[in-house]
Order: C-alpha cells, then sequence, then structure tokens
C-alpha cells in the first residue's frame, strides 16, 4: 500500500474483507481516512468462510476450472492458539465476542475463527464499508495529465489505455469513494513509444496522484433457466442435469465500475490458489486425485487405497481425518520429500548431501 502522508486524509480502498482487510480497514479509519472494501464473496472472514462446494475439477489442475475461494473443511482446527491469532484491541475470547463463541478451547474449529471475524467487523462498524460479491478486476495509477499517466504505465510496461485528466466525479453512497466517468483515454504502446523524460518518472512522484480501480459486482445463481442454457448450447437430455448443475455455479454479473482512490491496500492473502507438487503423470492418472483445497473430509475416501502428497499441515490433517473411527481408509500412504540443502557461505550448519524420500504406511 502506497505511504499516506502524516496529518492528510485519504480515500483508500482495501481489497479482500478477511482478517488482514478488516484489520487495516479499522485501523486507517481511526485515522480519519475514507475506506471503501472490496470482497468477492458473501460474508467477511476470507479464507475462513467456508463453502461446501468444491472447484469443478477437484484436482485443481485446469486452468478453466470454476473455483471457490474457501479451502475449509467442517473439522478443521486451528494450528495457532487462539491469543496468537488475536487483533490488538479486540481479544479473541469468547467473552468479546457477543455471543458468538461456540468452541471456547485454545485451538478452535475454523468457525470460531469466523465468528471472531464477523464479531471484529460488526464491533466496529466495518460493514457498511463492504461492498460485498464485488471483485476487483485491476487497478492502475492515474495522473493528473495524459502524458504523466503513460509514463505511469510506461513504467509498469503496460499495453492498455491510459486514463489522465477525464474522471468525472461523484459521490458514491455511504462509502464515501468516488464514482468515476470515463470520458476519453489515450492509446499508446508504453514498450516503445514513451520518451525518456516520461520513463525517468517515477510512480511516487507526483505524476501519479491516484489510482483507478475497476471491479464488477455479482451475484452467486444461474445465469438463465437450465432448459433454456442447455437448448442454446444444443445440449442434450442426458447432459441437461450436467449442464444447469455447472451453470448454478456461474456468477451472474451485474455491472462494471470504475473508482478513483488516493490509495490501495490488498489484502487478498495466498490461500486460495491451490499449490501443486511436481510428480510425472499426475495430469494423466485417471483415478480420483483430490487436491487439499478441494478436501471436504474423509467420507468419499472410505475403503480405498489412499496416497497423501506431502506432510505439512494439510497432509497430516488429512491423515488424522481419514483415521476416523468409521471412516478409515483401506490402505494410507504418507509420502514425505527431504530436499537437497545447501547452506550459504556464512552459515555453520553441516550441508545435506542427498535427498531423501519416505513413505510411512498405516
Amino acid at each position: 500500500m502506497p505511504e499516506i502522508n502524516q496529518g492528510r486524509k485519504a480515500n483508500v480502498a482495501v481489497i479482500g474483507a478477511g482478517p488482514a482487510g478488516l484489520i487495516v480497514a479499522h485501523e486507517l479509519l481511526k485515522e480519519g481516512h475514507a475506506v471503501t472494501i472490496f470482497e468477492a464473496g458473501n460474508g467477511v472472514g476470507g479464507a475462513w468462510l467456508f463453502d461446501s462446494s468444491t472447484d469443478s475439477d477437484l484436482s485443481a489442475l485446469l486452468p478453466n476450472r470454476t473455483k471457490v475461494h474457501s479451502s475449509m473443511y467442517p473439522d478443521l482446527r486451528t494450528n495457532l492458539p487462539r491469543h496468537v491469532m488475536t487483533f490488538l484491541d479486540f481479544p479473541f475470547l469468547p467473552s468479546a465476542m457477543a455471543g458468538r463463541s461456540h468452541d471456547p478451547r485454545k485451538y478452535p474449529l475454523h468457525t470460531e475463527v469466523q465468528a471472531y471475524c464477523e464479531a471484529f467487523a460488526d464491533a466496529f462498524g466495518l460493514r457498511g464499508c463492504i461492498n460485498f460479491n464485488t471483485k476487483v478486476l485491476r487497478v492502475d495509477p492515474v495522473s493528473t495529465t495524459a502524458s504523466a499517466a503513460a509514463a505511469c504505465y510506461g513504467l509498469l510496461n503496460c499495453n492498455a489505455p491510459c486514463l489522465g485528466a477525464c474522471c468525472s466525479s461523484s459521490s458514491n453512497g455511504h462509502n464515501g469513494s468516488s464514482s468515476c466517468t470515463i470520458q476519453q483515454a489515450t492509446q499508446h504502446s508504453c514498450s516503445s513509444t514513451v520518451d525518456s523524460e516520461l520513463q525517468s518518472a517515477t510512480l511516487s512522484s507526483s505524476s501519479c496522484l491516484q489510482w483507478r480501480l475497476i471491479a464488477e459486482t455479482c451475484r452467486p445463481g444461474a445465469v438463465a433457466s437450465a432448459p433454456d442454457a442447455a437448448a442454446a448450447a444444443g445440449v442434450g437430455a442426458e447432459e441437461h442435469d450436467a449442464a444447469a448443475d455447472e451453470q448454478q455455479r456461474q456468477p451472474v454479473t451485474l455491472n462494471q465500475q470504475v473508482y478513483v482512490f488516493d490509495t490501495v491496500a490488498s489484502c487478498v492473502g495466498n490461500f486460495s490458489e491451490p499449490n501443486h507438487p511436481q510428480v510425472q503423470g499426475m495430469d494423466s492418472w485417471p483415478g480420483l486425485q483430490v487436491h487439499c483445497h478441494n478436501y471436504r473430509g474423509p467420507e468419499q475416501f472410505k475403503g480405498l487405497r489412499v496416497m497423501v502428497v506431502g506432510a505439512s499441515f494439510s497432509g497430516a490433517w488429512a491423515v488424522l481425518h481419514l483415521h476416523y473411527p468409521g471412516q478409515t481408509a483401506e490402505q494410507l500412504l504418507l509420502t514425505v520429500e527431504i530436499k537437497q540443502h545447501q547452506p550459504s557461505a556464512d552459515s555453520h550448519a553441516k550441508p545435506m548431501h542427498k535427498s531423501m524420500r519416505q513413505v510411512y504406511v498405516a
């Protein structure tokens, strides 16, 4: 987030209403800044907001799959004690959660963290600043002149139209952000036509004073009736139900809007995009393959021979759940890879000369 000058009240966009976005918004409001929060989901909590649905591709390998944000499963508990997760001026204690607490344990269920985020948002009136079901599409620097805007885009190696001094601002409801209607744009090729004087400009200089943010508001649901969609796509009766189910997963775009802010805080986190190991043949293996992002419980693995790849937090928890009474897999393999490590020159640690792979059979 660009630095805000002391004593100057800024109009700030916060992207994401998870724990990071909520606390950033709260601190900005305490300092008197105007804050607008953009949240793609329908509630606060970010990654902690449980969603029982999964990606359309359980392996999460297909880039064009329908995605869900949450990686939570019903029995997930925190791997940090609650007093470590607390916010400075709002203790993570049942007594402070306005009756929302339901799991007072030191390592509570994920639903307790979600309840804590909701209690925090309500205690400090943050919901009134949030645009729910609103996804930020892009953020660009906006300058007072079209030529200076070209410098900004040139430094970013962007080949998009530049927005100069061509916005008319108006109040946007309760949150005080500026709604912007683009009146003209200067098209240029940033990679080749920005002159030397403009290239010498920096993003922290007066040539880039604000930020243009483009967001679209969506709602969950079907984009049309299932029969109409199937007919339009030429889908037969046998494929009708599958088409309808997939259609129900797609959001409906209601509108796009352009805003201008003095600064932008990106609080989107990094726990919604699956991280894949590099295993030869995994993209063509025909059996059931589920990334932990789409794991929602052990039931579907009962009686199967299961291999869990990775033994960090997600893998270890999956093994424990797969051994719940009545949910035991027929055979369970946990793979652990210890990669070769070469310490730095100033380190006194002994080098590890070879990699090891161990397989534990349960």
